[in-house]
């Protein structure tokens, strides 16, 4: 059996509030601004989005939006791990898909735990989501 290997990640990784608008829109326009200012200070990789606060508020169309956004202003300056928490296991599913869709590699999630049988049928349904044999090849 081949050792686990860590992921190649130094340095600080950190979450950004969600910047809205006054309407309650998302300012991607903020957000790119905020992505700029970290880089700028020394980040090397964010969480987006995270996985507690207005995460579970959000849609799914908000939640790629910020990866989107998140992806294109890091453009490979940044690790960038997508936030895949969510307690409806089809949902879950269907947001670590569309992650995979846009281009997100790295991606955390949160499976709840209840029960064992249960739990690890979760984690095997999301394996089984992968778009691609590569598709949770490792960003360099």
């Amino acid at each position: 059996m081949k050792d686990k290997e860590l992921f190649p990640l130094f340095g600080i990784v950190t979450v950004l509030n969600t910047p809205f608008k006054r309407n309650g829109d998302i300012d991607p326009a903020g957000l790119e601004r905020h992505i700029e200012y970290a880089m700028e200070s020394g980040v090397a990789g964010f969480l987006v989005p995270a996985m507690a606060s207005e995460v579970y508020k959000l849609s799914d169309n908000e939640r790629l939006l910020l990866v989107e956004t998140t992806l294109k202003t890091c453009a490979g300056r940044a690790v960038v791990i997508g936030g895949a928490g969510e307690t409806d296991s089809s949902r879950r599913v269907r947001i670590v898909e569309d992650l995979l869709k846009i281009g997100c590699r790295n991606i955390l999630l949160q499976i709840p735990f209840s029960e064992e049988t249960r739990y690890r049928e979760d984690v095997f349904r999301i394996d089984r989501s992968r778009s691609s044999p590569d598709a949770y090849s490792r960003e360099t």
